[in-house]
C-alpha cells in the first residue's frame, strides 16, 4: 500500500504540459488535428483510468481497514511466529515477505505496461488513420486550389470590367444629376406616353392575330363545307346526266328524278294517301299530316324523331323537345324546311360553345313544361383567369329568334352575372355586343367567338 501513494513517472508528453502565455494566441490547424486524433483519445482513456484507480483505492482502503481490525482482534499466525522467532528467523521471514511484495509490484507493473503498450498501438493506428485523412484532405485542397487558380484570373478580369462599368454608370448618373431636371422630367413623361402607346399597339396586334387565327379556322370550315356541297352537286349532276341519257322507261326516269329532288330538298315521302301523308326530313325527323279528302289538317300535325336519331346522345334535350313543339306552329313543307334549317344552324352554334365551355339549357319561364314554355335560356360558364373571376352568360332565345335564325341575331337578348371575382359585367356585355354586331366576321360560330373574346380580353 505504500507504493500506491508514491509519485509515479508521468505518461504525458512534455509538449502537452506547456501553457499558452496568451489566451488570444491562435492555434494552427495541425494542433487541432493532433488534439482530436491523439490528445482527445488520451484524455478519455486517462479519465477512465483515474476514475477506475480512484474507486480501486477506496475499495482497497476499506479492505485494509477490515483486515487491520481483524488483525487487532486476532493476530495472524505469521505475525505471532515473527514475534516469537529469533533474529535469524525474523530476517528470513522479512526477506521472503519483501520478495513477495516486490514480485507483486512487478507483476502489477507488467500488467500495466502490457495494457499501456496495447493502448499506445491503438493510438498509433488512430494517428495513422488521421494522417491518411489529412493526406486525402491535402489532395482535395490542392485540387480546389488548382481549380481556383484557373478561375481566379477570369474572375479578376470580370471584377475589373464590372468596376469600369460601375465607374461609367456613376459618371452617367452624375452627368444626369447635373443636367436640366425639367428637361429630363419632360423626356421621362414623353417616354412613358410612348410606352403606353406602344403597349396599346401591341395589344391591338395581338387581338388582330387572334381574330385572324379565328377567321382562318372559320374559313377552313366554310371551305370544307363548300367542298362537300360541290361533291354532292357534282354527284347529283352526274346522276341526272345518266338519267337523261339512259334508255330506261319514262316512269323509271321520273322516279329517279323524284328521288333526286327529294335528296336535294331533304324531304322523302313515305306515304301519300287522301287520309294521311308522311314525310321524313333529312333522315332524322318524321312528319305526319292527317288529311280529310286530301286536305291537310294542320292542328293534328305530328313531328317525331326517327329511331336512329332518338337512339343517339343529345347534348341539348331541352332545346330539341322545345323545337318539336315550336315546329308545329309553322306552315307545312316549305316553311318547315326553313325552320329546320334555322334550328340546325342554331344547334351548331350551341355545339361550338359546348365544346369549349360548360353549357346548360332550360325552359323559360323556369319550371314550366314544354307546352307552357315561351322560350329557351342557354347558360354558359366562363372562367376569366386574368380577373380570377367566374362569369355566367345567359342567352335568351324566344320563338322569333329560334324560327328565323340567323336573321334574328340582332334581336338576341342576353344577361351577364358574376359569380365571384373582380370582373365587370358591363365590360363583358360590351365585348359580347361588339362581336355579335360585327358584320365583317359573319355569323358562323358567332356565339362561341363572343365567349372566346371575353376570355381572351379579360
Amino acid at each position: 500500500m505504500d507504493d500506491l501513494t508514491c509519485p509515479r513517472r508521468s505518461t504525458v508528453h512534455p509538449s502537452m504540459m506547456q501553457r499558452r502565455d496568451s489566451a488570444e494566441e491562435s492555434y494552427p490547424l495541425s494542433a487541432y488535428a493532433v488534439a482530436m486524433s491523439v490528445d482527445l483519445a488520451q484524455l478519455e482513456t486517462m479519465s477512465w483510468i483515474s476514475n477506475d484507480i480512484r474507486s480501486a483505492i477506496e475499495k482497497y482502503k476499506a479492505q485494509y481497514r477490515e483486515t487491520e481490525e481483524d488483525a487487532s482482534k486476532d493476530i495472524p499466525l505469521l505475525f505471532r511466529e515473527y514475534i516469537t522467532a529469533s533474529e535469524e528467523v525474523r530476517d528470513e521471514i522479512l526477506y521472503v515477505l519483501k520478495h513477495i511484495k516486490a514480485n507483486t509490484i512487478l507483476s502489477a507493473k507488467g500488467s500495466w505496461y502490457e495494457w499501456k503498450c496495447g493502448w499506445v498501438k491503438d493510438l498509433q493506428q488512430n494517428a495513422e488513420r488521421t494522417l491518411e485523412n489529412l493526406a486525402a484532405d491535402e489532395q482535395q485542397l490542392d485540387d480546389i486550389a488548382k481549380r481556383a487558380g484557373k478561375i481566379l484570373p477570369g474572375l479578376r478580369q470580370e471584377y475589373e470590367e464590372i468596376m469600369r462599368e460601375l465607374q461609367q454608370e456613376q459618371a452617367a448618373v452624375a452627368e444626369i444629376e447635373n443636367c436640366d431636371q425639367a428637361y429630363l422630367e419632360e423626356l421621362k413623361s414623353t417616354i412613358a406616353e410612348q410606352r403606353e402607346a406602344l403597349d396599346t399597339f401591341l395589344n391591338e396586334v395581338a387581338d388582330g392575330e387572334t381574330k385572324l387565327v379565328r377567321l382562318q379556322e372559320t374559313l377552313e370550315d366554310l371551305e370544307e363545307q363548300a367542298g362537300e356541297a360541290k361533291k354532292a352537286i357534282n354527284s347529283a349532276q352526274r346522276q341526272m346526266e345518266v338519267q337523261k341519257t339512259s334508255t330506261r322507261a319514262e316512269v323509271f326516269r321520273l322516279r329517279d328524278e323524284l328521288d333526286t329532288l327529294q335528296d336535294i330538298h331533304l324531304w322523302k315521302a313515305t306515304q301519300l294517301d287522301q287520309d294521311l301523308v308522311e314525310f321524313i326530313y333529312d333522315s332524322k325527323y318524321k312528319v305526319t299530316i292527317p288529311c280529310r279528302r286530301s286536305s291537310p289538317i294542320s292542328e293534328k300535325l305530328e313531328i317525331t324523331p326517327c329511331q336512329s336519331e332518338s337512339s343517339q346522345d343529345d347534348e341539348f334535350p331541352v332545346l330539341t323537345g322545345y323545337m318539336y313543339k315550336l315546329a308545329k306552329q309553322y306552315a307545312i313543307i316549305q316553311r318547315l324546311t326553313d325552320f329546320w334549317a334555322s334550328y340546325t344552324q342554331l344547334r351548331w352554334q350551341l355545339k361550338f360553345i359546348f365544346v369549349r365551355f360548360p353549357t346548360t339549357c332550360r325552359l323559360l319561364p323556369e319550371g314550366s313544361s314544354i307546352d307552357e314554355a315561351e322560350g329557351i335560356e342557354v347558360a354558359v360558364t366562363l372562367l376569366l383567369q386574368q380577373k380570377t373571376s367566374k362569369v355566367f352568360v345567359q342567352f335568351q332565345l324566344d320563338d322569333g329568334i329560334l324560327g328565323y335564325w340567323p336573321t334574328s341575331l340582332d334581336s338576341l337578348r342576353y344577361d351577364v352575372s358574376v359569380a365571384y371575382g373582380k370582373a365587370n359585367p358591363n365590360l363583358v356585355s360590351r365585348c359580347i355586343e361588339e362581336r355579335l354586331l360585327g358584320s365583317s366576321e359573319g355569323n358562323h360560330a358567332c356565339l362561341a367567338d363572343a365567349c372566346m373574346d371575353v376570355v381572351d380580353k379579360h
